[in-house]
C-alpha cells in the first residue's frame, strides 16, 4: 500500500513538472511578401523581444531590423528610416519610408519547436 502510495506521488510530482515546462523553444515566423518594387522578400522574426533583431530579406541583399514593439498580435520593426507594422494574426504589413506608405498582405509561415 505505502509503494503504491510512494509511485502514485512520483507520478504526479513528474506530471506537474512537465506541465510547468515551456511548451516552445524554438519559434521562426516568416512572412513572405514577395515585393520586388520595395525590395522585401521576406521577414524573419525569431526572437520576440523588444530590442531583438528580425532579418528583413530582399532581393538584392539582406537587412538587420530592429523590434521596437511587439505582442500577441501584431510587431513593430525599425530598419533604419523605414518602419514596418506586421499584423501577426493576418499578415498585412504596413510600410513606411519617408512619405512613402504602402500595405501589403504576405503570407505568414509559423515553425515550433
Amino acid at each position: 500500500m505505502m509503494q503504491r502510495l510512494g509511485y502514485l506521488t512520483l507520478i504526479i510530482i513528474c506530471s506537474s513538472t512537465l506541465v510547468a515546462c515551456q511548451s516552445e523553444r524554438f519559434r521562426h515566423e516568416k512572412y513572405a511578401c514577395n515585393l520586388a518594387s520595395l525590395d522585401l522578400a521576406a521577414i524573419i522574426i525569431n526572437k520576440t523581444s523588444i530590442g531583438d533583431p528580425a532579418k528583413i530579406i530582399g532581393y538584392r541583399n539582406e537587412r538587420t531590423a530592429k523590434i521596437t514593439a511587439i505582442n500577441d498580435k501584431a510587431v513593430s520593426l525599425n530598419l533604419g528610416a523605414t518602419s514596418l507594422d506586421v499584423n501577426r494574426d493576418t499578415g498585412r504589413v504596413k510600410i513606411i519610408q519617408g512619405k512613402l506608405f504602402s500595405r501589403i498582405s504576405c503570407t505568414k509561415t509559423v515553425f515550433k519547436m
